[in-house]
């Protein structure tokens, strides 16, 4: 059982958990008691062991929740994450014969305003996410409890194959075989009202943030080392930590 003393929980890439932990956690969350869960599909800054196998550029691990989203009615579409042409990040990358070019890499998303929510209080206050090959989040079939989006792609926007980032990725053919699907998706999300244990009978009302993103927590993602002073520092150049931070709080009230 998880410790009853703990205000909040924050469960950040699952992955291998026991039959005890998900028991655990699902208890956790039919109790109503707050859960923040980064649920990656394509997690890049995982260094996890199996991260640096073949196949992975920059980890490449999925996370693995068993059968709790589905108790929670929604899923994160699998084995796909989110590009979009608005939001896409200004990389430096090597260009054939030698040499260093830029380009608009679309599935490491610099999110504007534009797709951050209005009215949600979490990120009301936030001017800018950085998310790297974030997944989607919808509503499963049958799903009771309501899905209120907190962060969004806009509608030029498509859904990538993970395969497509690997060893074998190339994000100049990425670009080139953008086409929007003109749906916008949803990256992250507050779970609310009625929820079912997956172990058993039991019901109960969510208080859950789900973001289909584990690598916003990273350094790499939001810190730049800036020398101006003299003396290195890490200065935040996106609201990464200003959102988790706030998530949490809010959660634990």
């Amino acid at each position: 059982a998880l410790p009853a003393t703990m205000d909040a929980l924050v469960v950040v890439q699952p992955r291998k958990l026991g039959d005890g932990v998900l028991r655990g956690l699902d208890a956790w969350a039919v109790a109503g008691k707050p859960l923040l869960v980064l649920a990656d599909p394509y997690a890049e800054t995982d260094t996890s062991p199996d991260a640096r196998e073949m196949g992975a550029k920059r980890g490449g691990t999925t996370f693995d929740l068993g059968p709790l989203l589905a108790a929670w009615g929604v899923e994160i579409v699998p084995d796909m994450v989110v590009g979009d042409r608005t939001f896409a990040t200004r990389v430096k990358t090597q260009a054939p014969g030698g040499g260093v070019r830029e380009l608009s890499y679309p599935v490491w998303l610099t999110l504007t305003r534009e797709g951050l929510v209005d009215d949600e209080l979490l990120v009301g206050g936030i001017d800018q996410l950085n998310l790297m090959s974030a997944g989607a989040i919808r509503p499963a079939a049958g799903a009771t409890s309501q899905l209120e989006p907190l962060v969004v792609s806009t509608t030029e926007s498509q859904l990538i194959q993970t395969l497509k980032l690997g060893f074998f990725g190339d994000p100049e053919q990425l670009i080139r075989d953008f086409a929007s699907d003109g749906a916008s998706k949803v990256l992250a999300a507050r779970i609310a009202g009625p929820i079912r244990s997956a172990f058993g009978p039991a019901t109960g009302r969510a208080s859950i943030v789900l973001v289909a993103d584990a690598d916003l927590i990273s350094d790499d993602t939001w810190l730049v080392e800036d020398r101006s002073s003299g003396v290195p520092m890490r200065r935040p150049i996106s609201g990464n930590g200003r959102f988790i931070v706030g998530a949490i709080e809010l959660l634990a009230g």
